[in-house]
């Protein structure tokens, strides 16, 4: 569990990797901060500057990811460090390394596989972010099964860690639940297995479904679909 006024302190003493968890407490309104956007930002950049300082170099690098030159330096300056943290346990350098999977960053083929198991090493480890990103992914069949309960479990700990983000997601899976015990009743195990793992014929997206599950929606297009 992570302390924030702890992590702030380490911080303001020249510790990078806490003023990476400091900025992302500010950006996402994590533990009990209030969301500051100037703040996370320039958390980010001072964490640039201070000892174990990759992962600040790396989200330095995703924020300026229009303008690649400036986007590439940083990432260069990072990357290998934040492999090697993962490798060693760092539950914020793993979820970093999800994200990177999951969005197909500096021409990184798009991997959710991949992306999942970072992000449910970190979650394990109880970062907040990791598991709101894990718990997405069980809900919507990213690199893993669709499982909505372990989906709400996971809000659930994010929620319990300050993710506000996260209460709407776990709405969506428990509404599922509530429809899955009437809807899902009157078909096959077969034809609802194809009904979960339908992906957009546009851009291969996840299709996210909506009141008794007929209608639904790609989440990376916006392109309608309805399952008849």
């Amino acid at each position: 569990m992570i302390n924030f006024d702890e992590e702030l302190e380490k911080a303001k003493g020249g510790d990078g990797i806490a003023a990476y968890v400091v900025a992302v407490c500010y950006h996402h309104g994590y533990h009990g901060v209030g969301i500051h956007y100037g703040k996370s930002f320039s958390w980010w950049k001072k964490g640039a500057k201070m000892k174990d300082n990759a992962l600040c170099l790396f989200m330095l690098a995703f924020i300026n990811r229009a303008n690649r030159k400036k986007s590439k330096k940083f990432f260069d300056q990072s990357f290998s460090r934040i492999e090697k943290m993962a490798e060693q346990g760092n539950p914020f350098a793993q979820n970093l390394l999800g994200v990177y999977h999951s969005q197909g960053f500096m021409g990184n083929p798009i991997n959710f596989a991949q992306a999942a198991e970072m992000y449910k090493k970190s979650a394990l480890q109880g970062f907040v972010m990791a598991q709101s990103n894990i718990g997405c992914y069980y809900l919507e069949g990213k690199g893993v099964e669709i499982d909505v309960k372990k989906a709400v479990e996971w809000f659930d700990k994010a929620i319990a860690n300050g993710c506000k983000n996260s209460m709407l997601e776990r709405q969506k899976a428990i509404a599922i639940l509530q429809n899955s015990s009437t809807n899902f009743s009157q078909n096959s195990p077969t034809q609802q297995s194809q009904l979960t793992k339908l992906k957009c014929s546009a851009c291969g997206g996840t299709i996210e479904f909506q009141g008794n599950l007929k209608r639904g929606f790609c989440q990376f297009c916006d392109t309608a679909f309805i399952v008849n």
